[in-house]
């Protein structure tokens, strides 16, 4: 009777108040065509949506036009205005033919004001005309895995041979924030450089939330599109959002991808830099073996249960014939969960060790003259 009594009064409190349990993670859905979030150091896809679709992506065509420049030209140099620029419709930054002003102050323009009269002026000036430096817009997206990708302008207005993927774009912003100035000029909100004053069009960066960049966009077939990073508890992410109807609501896909991000993951160092993960003998060498490393820290972002049903699998030769020298390719890491390959990484000998010759064998050999094993 006691016995019943007691699970009764469990039943109720049970009821009353319920056992906590883990909570799903919430992934939001985006009013976006296209869309794509990763974390830029790992590269890992947190989130994807049509992220392969070929799809017009307009301004943020900049993005590649800013790469180029930065890799090929002096920002002290004096770019004269051409007709061509000067002419250009859509977003400018109002210059006028025959003027003269600098590369930075052009550089600034591009990514404030989303000038595509800068963007002409940097491409005359660097390739010579406009079509050499889509040429090396595009063989710069070739180099770096955005295949998918063509340019026929360095600005982004509406061109059916115009196109790129959310996936794609997010490849070419994670090669462009590599560079210090880059970074420096999508984060600055106003500025006055060569008599121009200039108000960044990306309103995000006054939401307080970590986001400092990077591009917004728009024409008529593209529609609303940004690219956005924020960086918060060391974990860096990269947003590319394509094709939106409104201003609104590219900018509700912006906030609820941030929080997402930050909501449910966080960086997790898996391996410290020069972590010895195994072993390679190599046969007859001057000593036994050599450690096999990884170069760097292995950082994945990772929800909680994720972390916890991480698998990891060392893949190295036990033993070589062969000498070994330092940063030798020896092996490789995975990091897998539930099947997937969430990360991989070569593992290099951490020094040199040549194989023994006839000098070797005979200090072998007089040693043990000298020092018999007793």
């Amino acid at each position: 009777m006691k016995n019943r009594i007691r699970l009764a009064i469990l039943l109720i409190v049970i009821a009353i108040f319920p056992i906590p349990t883990a909570q799903a993670k919430q992934t939001p859905s985006f009013y976006a065509r296209s869309v794509i979030l990763i974390e830029i150091d790992s590269g890992r896809v947190l989130y994807e949506k049509q992220a392969h679709t070929r799809i017009p992506m307009a301004s943020t065509t900049k993005i590649m036009t800013a790469l180029i420049v930065l890799e090929k030209a002096n920002m002290d140099d004096i770019v004269t205005v051409s007709k061509r620029a000067a002419q250009i419709g859509g977003s400018t930054m109002n210059l006028e033919l025959g003027e003269k002003i600098s590369v930075m102050g052009l550089m600034y323009g591009l990514m404030l004001r989303s000038g595509n009269d800068a963007a002409i002026a940097l491409a005359e000036h660097v390739a010579g005309s406009v079509e050499e430096f889509c040429e090396m817009m595009n063989q710069k997206a070739r180099e770096i895995g955005a295949y998918n990708t063509n340019f026929v302008s360095p600005h982004g207005l509406d061109h059916h041979n115009h196109y790129t993927t959310a996936a794609d774009l997010a490849l070419i912003t994670k090669e462009a924030m590599k560079n210090d100035l880059f970074r420096k000029i999508i984060a600055t909100k106003t500025i006055t450089i060569d008599g121009h004053t200039m108000s960044n069009t990306n309103n995000l960066l006054y939401a307080n939330n970590g986001i400092d960049g990077v591009k917004t966009g728009y024409t008529s077939k593209a529609g609303r599109c940004i690219v956005i990073t924020a960086e918060r508890n060391g974990m860096r992410i990269i947003g590319v959002i394509l094709g939106c109807d409104t201003t609104n609501k590219r900018t509700a896909d912006a906030l609820k991808m941030t929080e997402f991000a930050y909501d449910n993951y966080q960086i997790y160092t898996l391996y410290k830099a020069n972590s010895s993960l195994g072993k390679t003998r190599v046969e007859k060498g001057k000593k036994s073996y050599v450690n096999l490393v990884v170069k760097e820290d292995v950082r994945l972002p990772l929800d909680e249960e994720e972390y916890e049903k991480l698998e990891y699998e060392v893949i190295y030769e036990k033993s070589t014939k062969k000498a070994v020298y330092k940063d030798d390719i020896l092996g490789e890491l995975v990091v897998k969960c539930d099947d997937d390959v969430l990360y991989s990484c070569y593992l290099y000998a951490d020094s040199t060790c040549k194989k023994k010759n006839f000098l070797d064998y005979m200090k072998e050999i007089l040693n043990l003259w000298l020092y018999p094993i007793k």
